[in-house]
């Protein structure tokens, strides 16, 4: 049941990233104006510190939510671990990825064009010296606004895969699992839409490509299965030990 589920759940996440690679649409500066001011809202909803809010909200919703279908207190606190495992494990497989993967995010390379630095020279500089020249350099083109020149100098880091996007493909997966079986419907499309535009964002700002959010809705779903699967043989072999 819970890999039926999680499968659909991600092949309907892998709709937006997977059109956007076909279409061959690639990030310009300017290119998404008219929407950058709303979709770098909803990028910021899992930035740091915004996203540990994001992340009390949910699930604290969550939690109301199985409250309200009858689940006991030994209930709930699983489901909380469950939470912690898949959100909070999966940042952790995404850093572990972009350590040994290493790739430039897409306005890192126009950085590097417009500055004639080096790419692999950018990464070899400090954060704070990163966070400079993107600063430096995006400063002098009037299409790009100060607040995404300060969110470009803040994450600086590689690409491969997104981290706000593997994070709001958990959200969207865990609601699908864990809310959607009592069909409290509403809950589960509000959250795969707020996650559709997260991944948007993340695209249409310049700091992913469409296959860094491809990759992190299929490595949010198998942390979720496999978190379900070790999570339900745990509680199965503590049940008949008791």
């Amino acid at each position: 049941m819970v890999l039926k589920s999680v499968s659909a759940g991600v092949l309907i996440l892998l709709c937006l990233p997977l059109l956007v690679w076909v279409s061959g649409w690639h990030w310009q500066p300017g290119n998404t104006l008219p929407l950058q001011p709303l979709l770098f809202a909803f990028t910021e909803t899992v930035t740091r510190p915004w996203g540990i809010l994001t992340t009390l909200l949910l699930g604290g919703w969550l939690l109301w939510l199985r409250y309200s279908d009858g689940a006991g207190l030994r209930e709930l606190a699983q489901t909380a671990v469950l939470v912690v495992l898949v959100v909070w494990g999966g940042q952790g497989v995404n850093k572990l990825i972009k350590h040994y993967v290493q790739e430039p995010r897409p306005y890192t390379l126009w950085i590097s064009k417009e500055s004639g630095t080096a790419v692999g020279n950018f990464y070899h500089l400090s954060r704070q010296q990163r966070g400079q020249l993107v600063g430096r350099v995006a400063g002098q083109q009037q299409v790009i606004p100060g607040w995404l020149r300060q969110h470009w100098a803040y994450e600086t880091g590689y690409s491969f895969p997104s981290g706000h996007s593997m994070f709001a493909a958990c959200w969207a997966l865990l609601m699908l699992v864990l809310a959607g079986v009592k069909r409290h419907y509403i809950t589960v499309i509000a959250t795969f839409v707020w996650a559709m535009v997260v991944m948007w964002s993340r695209m249409a700002l310049g700091m992913h490509w469409p296959w860094d959010v491809t990759m992190s809705v299929m490595v949010a779903g198998i942390t979720l299965t496999v978190a379900c699967t070790i999570f339900r043989r745990l509680l199965t072999g503590h049940d008949r030990q008791g």
